[in-house]
């Protein structure tokens, strides 16, 4: 009878230290669920430290001192960088927060230099090939707002892939009334070689085209990742990691030091806008 209760209080030992543990990783749990950036839009409230945002709610429910004392927007921004990324460099963040604070810059959906860059999956000629689409909220009259396409990105897509471009009109042609004009129409393959470097048609106008003329179709969307390019002297991008962590969600993934002036190039190379 002894040996009984003994094993019925191990038993009892087990299933109370077992709920304990399940009730601690629940709470860790919630805890992982409530720092987990979930839209953008959350993004966005926490790089502001914006005093009506879900986060900042939840941190005033749960420790108002911790709050006032110690998290400041510097730390809000600090908590919304890929901690699992070598790359993103104390200092370099450092720098990127002073001069946040500095200029009190503030995101906003209304700005007019973020964009959303779409990978997708489309089916060409037979196969499968990549594109990227770059979007940017357009904001109308009646104060509504819609997203469109502003950039393509594909290698595939460029006008002058597999064109010649040593072919053109000879220098002389106006000597003969421009008589050889002729062979630029007939030669079709490489006709994008013949016309002016800001005439020639874009990514974008390949795509509409071959949208339109059903030789490329959309198979799906593969990743999403937003590019900002709001802060004087800085662009970064934001990516979405999927783990349960308190670092996780929405979190800036890249973060590079650019010249306000250089930022049209930057943009053109990582989304096709022009």
């Amino acid at each position: 009878m002894k040996q009984f209760f003994s094993l019925a209080g191990i038993f009892l030992l087990l299933v109370i230290g077992k709920s304990h543990a399940q009730d601690q990783s629940n709470v860790l749990h919630d805890e992982n669920y409530e720092f987990k950036v979930k839209q953008i839009d959350d993004f966005i409230d926490r790089f502001n430290r914006d005093r009506f945002g879900n986060f900042y709610q939840y941190l005033k429910a749960e420790n108002q001192e911790l709050l006032d004392k110690k998290l400041n927007r510097a730390e809000f921004i600090r908590m919304l960088f890929n901690k699992s990324n070598s790359n993103l460099k104390p200092e370099l963040i450092g720098k990127f927060i002073n001069q946040v604070l500095k200029n009190k810059t503030r995101l906003r959906l209304t700005d007019s230099n973020w964009y959303a860059g779409v990978d997708c999956d489309f089916a060409r000629k037979g196969t499968t090939i990549k594109i990227k689409i770059a979007l940017e909220q357009q904001y109308l009259e009646d104060g509504s707002s819609k997203w469109v396409i502003c950039g393509i990105l594909s290698r595939d897509l460029d006008p002058l892939k597999n064109v010649d471009t040593t072919k053109f009109l000879n220098s002389s042609s106006h000597g003969t009334d421009f008589i050889g004009i002729e062979r630029v129409f007939k030669d079709k393959d490489n006709l994008p070689a013949y016309f002016a470097g800001n005439f020639r048609p874009g990514s974008i106008s390949v795509f509409i085209d071959e949208i339109k003329n059903n030789t490329l179709k959309f198979l799906q969307v593969n990743d999403v990742k937003y590019y900002f390019s709001q802060v004087s002297d800085w662009v970064f991008e934001v990516s979405q990691f999927h783990r349960d962590s308190k670092n996780s969600g929405w979190l800036i993934s890249n973060l590079e030091a650019r010249p306000d002036a250089d930022k049209d190039i930057y943009l053109l190379r990582s989304l096709g806008i022009k």
